[in-house]
């Protein structure tokens, strides 16, 4: 596995892995309603793509031997597989992908389901991290940029992935309700403060 920056092209194989990990990791502590509310398959690229470029994002890349065990909900073309990077079989599979924006809120952090337990969010979380703390170091140079500083990290995590979280270092700051689509979902403000 290696991580890399997000390119425009990803963005269709990023929404796929949202929609299958939503609903297979996090079918555990969700019912299917809020699932289908939360992820239905159906995104807006072009405004995922513009928050994407105006975050730091990163994707995490696996190689591969051309056996994909991903799900295809749309066709059973190589094409439109799920984190498949492009038409070659030995290629590369998108298995996870985070975005931070400049105040250190991580807007996502999503893992591919067969990938779970196994590094890939923390990998993306210590970047994204590691890389908000050399920019915020390189902006508390500058004396006029000192009273914007933000010196925590935030991010609105699922019940799913409030424990990853609070390994970390967040703690819950509120419980709270979002509404999609009419659908009341439960997920956690939390917040880490950096050394």
């Amino acid at each position: 596995m290696y991580l890399r920056k997000y390119h425009p092209s990803d963005c269709a194989a990023l929404a796929a892995l949202f929609y299958e990990t939503i609903h297979t990791v996090n079918a555990r502590d969700y019912p299917q309603e809020q699932l289908d509310a939360w992820a239905d398959g159906h995104v807006d690229l072009d405004a995922w793509n513009e928050s994407f470029l105006a975050h730091n994002t990163y994707v995490a890349v696996q190689e591969c031997d051309g056996a994909y065990d991903i799900d295809s909900r749309a066709s059973d073309s190589a094409d439109t597989v799920p984190g498949k990077t492009d038409g070659n079989p030995a290629s590369t599979l998108i298995i996870g992908f985070g975005d931070m924006d400049d105040t250190g809120y991580l807007d996502r952090l999503y893992a591919h389901k067969d990938y779970q337990g196994r590094g890939v969010a923390t990998a993306i979380c210590d970047r994204l991290e590691e890389d908000f703390c050399l920019s915020r170091g390189r902006l508390l140079q500058n004396s006029a940029v000192q009273k914007r500083k933000n010196d925590t990290f935030t991010t609105h995590a699922s019940i799913t992935a409030r424990p990853f979280f609070e390994k970390r270092g967040y703690t819950v700051v509120k419980a709270q309700q979002v509404v999609r689509k009419g659908i009341s979902i439960r997920n956690y403000i939390m917040r880490k403060r950096i050394e």
